[in-house]
């Protein structure tokens, strides 16, 4: 069994949902990190955000990540990924039986340091379950996907609502490092 399981597939398929569930159902508080828009996502300009995977979305400037608005590509904010994102990863305040990297994708594409948080999480015991972008172009992804610990599960439409008894039965395997009842 693989130490690292990663979430792919297309957009809006329900892959952080499933992280949610997952979490919900053992009770488990994280450490790592998670991205997510905020009230703003149906307009034309909106941003995304950055916090600790441990708290509550916060829609505030300095937890802002990227901008998005029509017709330019998405305008990523790298001094974040840089500080904030490498410290969520890095984070050892407490002993986490799980650490969530919600979600890796091209817009760390110019964030070395980011991009060497995340794989050297990978070369450490604890476990990640993260989301990791589909891609059909050589990039830094391609890292992550081929490390020796890590597998990745395609989420679809047509599986999204079996895969959660599957991670579950991960867990009764003894993926995590730590008891957790279930």
């Amino acid at each position: 069994m693989k130490q690292h399981l990663f979430l792919t597939g297309e957009i809006q398929v329900g892959k952080t949902t499933l992280i949610q569930k997952f979490l919900c159902t053992l009770g488990l508080i994280p450490g790592g990190f998670q991205t997510y828009f905020g009230p703003d996502r149906l307009e034309p300009e909106h941003y995304l955000y950055l916090c600790p995977a441990w708290e509550m979305p916060v829609f505030d400037v300095a937890h802002r990540l990227a901008f998005f608005q029509p017709g330019v590509p998405p305008q990523a904010f790298d001094r974040q990924f840089e500080t904030r994102g490498v410290s969520y990863i890095e984070d050892a305040s407490r002993p986490w039986p799980l650490k969530i990297f919600d979600e890796c994708g091209f817009l760390e594409q110019s964030a070395p340091a980011f991009q060497k948080a995340i794989i050297t999480a990978l070369d450490q015991k604890t476990p990640v379950l993260g989301v990791l972008k589909q891609t059909g172009r050589p990039s830094w992804l391609d890292q992550i996907s081929s490390h020796p610990e890590v597998e990745r599960i395609l989420v679809t439409p047509d599986n999204r609502d079996r895969l959660l008894p599957v991670l579950l039965q991960r867990v009764r395997d003894g993926w995590l490092d730590r008891p957790v009842s279930l």
